[in-house]
């Protein structure tokens, strides 16, 4: 390996741009660098492109463009998943984790805790699988669970309910 060689172990976090994602954004970062949320002219270019993407990304997933929220990054969409489960789900207020997420999960499900919501923290083995030690379902209430897994090149969360 040459001295000068980067092996780079930290894609989760943040990974380098494809050319092709920084041909499409140049224009944003350079010319058009209007807020897309502000009813100025200036910021037309920038929405269109937004709304662009978010169809673009929706035909991809399947769903509907309305249901695509772009964040600012990893910490903010695991806050907007936990806190708008427990906001919009009348029939309770559980939350499932395991216990060794990511501090972005962990963190917002303890200071959750002290608020009276349930929060189950899953244990794991020894090879990081999550224990099945709960049972379903919950009597009366609702369930989100999350958990993050990543593997070299990508990172993901999903919530579901049983």
């Amino acid at each position: 390996m040459a001295n000068d060689e980067i092996i780079y172990l930290d894609n989760n976090a943040t990974t380098q741009l494809d050319p092709a994602v920084i041909e499409e954004m140049l224009p944003f970062l350079t010319k058009y660098y209007g807020n897309p949320s502000s009813g100025y002219a200036f910021a037309t270019k920038a929405r269109k492109a937004v709304d662009l993407a978010r169809e673009r990304l929706a035909a991809l997933l399947g769903c509907e463009p309305s249901e695509i929220v772009f964040t600012s990054g990893g910490t903010e969409s695991n806050n907007a998943v936990i806190n708008s489960a427990l906001q919009f789900e009348p029939r309770g207020n559980h939350i499932v984790t395991s216990a060794v997420e990511h501090s972005a999960v962990l963190r917002p499900c303890q200071d959750l805790t002290k608020r009276g919501c349930e929060v189950t923290f899953l244990g794991v083995d020894r090879h990081g699988n999550v224990l099945r030690s709960i049972s379903f379902p919950f009597p009366r209430t609702n369930f989100m669970g999350q958990k993050a897994w990543a593997r070299s090149t990508s990172i993901g969360e999903r919530a579901f309910t049983p």
